[in-house]
């Protein structure tokens, strides 16, 4: 079952919706976490087995690469209002449940037209 963290660039609302549909989830914000550096989630993001969903691929994509195993990195984009970004993490937990809920070593991408894409760690420079 996976652990979702929202990175706080994305609505808190994501955390109920969520919820409605089972799935274990908080949000930067409720960790007391707001403004944290990126850099400074990853301890919590490890110790607690999150899935972190996130629309800041740039930087997490960069940190992920060196880490040797982890719950799976969920990537939302474009930057969204509240609607779409439920609209997208709706798709994305779809694709989740298809593929068996194992996103581990994982970086799970939706588009804004809806389309998902799933690569398995380590990435090559050409995904990045």
């Amino acid at each position: 079952m996976i652990r979702l963290l929202i990175d706080e660039c994305l609505s808190p609302s994501l955390v109920k919706s969520a919820k409605e549909r089972g799935i274990e989830a908080t949000h930067v914000n409720y960790l007391g976490m707001s403004g944290a550096a990126d850099h400074d989630l990853v301890p919590v993001i490890l110790a607690r087995d999150f899935t972190l969903v996130t629309h800041n691929r740039g930087d997490f994509v960069r940190i992920y690469r060196s880490l040797a195993l982890h719950a799976g990195l969920l990537v939302i984009l474009p930057k969204a209002l509240r609607e779409g970004q439920q609209q997208l993490l709706d798709t994305a937990l779809d694709a989740i449940e298809a593929a068996g809920s194992d996103i581990v070593n994982r970086l799970l991408e939706v588009d804004r037209e809806g389309r998902v894409t799933m690569r398995a760690w380590p990435l090559t420079d050409g995904d990045i």
